[in-house]
């Protein structure tokens, strides 16, 4: 019975342990890093009329 209950807790210790390095380094999910996205393109609400390919050639 001893060595069910210490087997029991080494393997809880191992699948916690992998569980977090796997999740955590392999996959990044863990981190607490702030996303900032900048744009730099600019705020152009309407679309061209006559631009493309469909345009007619005068």
């Amino acid at each position: 019975m001893k060595i069910l209950i210490l087997g029991s807790l080494v393997f809880l210790c191992w699948a916690s342990f992998s569980t977090y390095l796997y999740v955590c380094t392999f996959k990044g999910l863990c981190s607490d890093r702030e996303t900032t996205l900048i744009s730099n393109l600019p705020v152009n609400d309407s679309l061209p009329v006559n631009d493309g390919f469909f345009a007619q050639q005068s």
